[in-house]
């Protein structure tokens, strides 16, 4: 996977490196970085990545979901599609909290200044726009899902609502709301499989387009054009970041000193 090859060019980062026993020449890996630039790849990069990452599993799961729905929208009962917007609740609750997350880290105008005055403050800021430009279109798939929520809301509306879901569900309330820490970053762990259903074909599990024709199969194929755009700005952006990882890394090998001379042997 993209960010899994990143995060570990990026990790060694938190390693302390060990000291050189006497000053030596730096080693040139393309550009040597700042101490300033690789404390931002550290500290705002490399964790906004783990966010962008957390939110790939969440859309996946947001996928699945409409699969599902698009399944259960052909039965008869409605408790099954209310269980669904349960769970897209739930996957909508997790992708708004880490993109505020992800939008802090990235806003930060001392990590990111407004005016670059150096070339890792030019780099920093375009690693910024290109990490950003995932984010928005991770929000594009929340959208879709917050749209579902709202609709389905609406349609609610019009009648009234009974306690069948609750009591289907056994859960009472609105869900619970993420932690406020703000490095924390929410997963798909928690969230039941809410696959779809065991007698839909397996292939037709792989392609939404196979499982039936509805508004749910239609946003489960509006879901996969997202994923493909999300995919592609990740491959962008990922050569940019190990790239300028690869100058910090210069800065952390420790020196080797030369051998001592040998004495000839008589």
């Amino acid at each position: 996977m993209i960010w899994n090859l990143i995060l570990a060019a990026v990790t060694p980062l938190f390693v302390p490196a060990t000291p050189s026993p006497s000053p030596a020449a730096l080693p040139e890996i393309g550009r040597v970085r700042s101490s300033a630039m690789c404390s931002t790849l550290k500290e705002n990069i490399r964790p906004a990545i783990g966010g962008l990452i957390k939110n790939d599993e969440l859309i996946g799961a947001g996928h699945r979901a409409f699969l599902k729905m698009s399944s259960d929208q052909a039965g008869t009962s409605s408790a099954a599609i209310d269980i669904d917007m349960l769970y897209l609740e739930q996957v909508e609750t997790r992708l708004v909290h880490n993109l505020k997350v992800i939008d802090t880290m990235l806003g930060d105008k001392t990590r990111f200044p407004a005016v670059p005055r150096t070339n890792d403050e030019q780099d920093a800021i375009a690693l910024r726009s290109q990490l950003l430009a995932v984010a928005d279109a991770q929000r594009k798939a929340l959208d879709l899902v917050s749209g579902t929520l709202d609709t389905e809301a609406l349609g609610q509306m019009q009648h009234e609502r009974s306690d069948q879901m609750d009591a289907a569900t056994g859960q009472a309330g609105p869900p619970s709301q993420p932690t406020s820490e703000p490095v924390s970053f929410i997963g798909s762990a928690g969230l039941p499989d809410n696959s779809p259903t065991a007698d839909i074909a397996a292939e037709a599990q792989k392609k939404s387009t196979l499982v039936s024709h509805n508004t749910f199969n239609s946003l489960a194929q509006a879901l996969e054009g997202t994923q493909l755009t999300i995919a592609r700005r990740e491959t962008v952006v990922s050569s940019a970041v190990i790239a300028a990882v690869g100058g910090c890394h210069a800065q952390q090998q420790p020196q080797q000193q030369p051998a001592p001379p040998t004495t000839p042997t008589p």
